[in-house]
């Protein structure tokens, strides 16, 4: 049986980081909001909000949770990027062709959630 390819691998590793990073994220600011006692009250709901208090407020424990979850949210856009860049290295036109259309419908996904709705 063939072992993992380098595209494989860097899409592996990709995920893995942005998972970790993220759970980081999500971890300091539930516990930072327990030490300053920060309730849901306070939270922005919409993407203008958010932009608006994470720019005025970068240390407050909801910048971290809304950090946490966007890149939660982002982690699979950036292994698809990353599987994409590998297999354009490898000149491999059919999975460039694929993960650029996989690509286009996560943004479109995102675009939607986000701004659409």
């Amino acid at each position: 049986m063939k072992g993992p390819t380098s595209t494989e691998h860097r899409a592996s590793l990709v995920l893995r980081a942005g998972i970790w990073a993220s759970g980081v994220l999500l971890a300091l600011g539930i516990l930072l909001s327990l030490l300053r006692g920060n309730g849901p009250g306070d939270a922005p709901a919409t993407p203008a909000g958010i932009l608006q208090f994470v720019l005025a407020h970068p240390l407050h424990p909801w910048t971290f949770l809304y950090g946490g979850l966007l890149l939660l949210m982002f982690t699979p856009i950036l292994r698809v990027v990353a599987a994409l860049t590998g297999f354009a290295g490898e000149r491999d036109r059919w999975f460039v062709l694929v993960s650029s259309i996989v690509l286009l419908l996560l943004l479109g996904e995102v675009s939607y959630a986000l701004f659409l709705r």
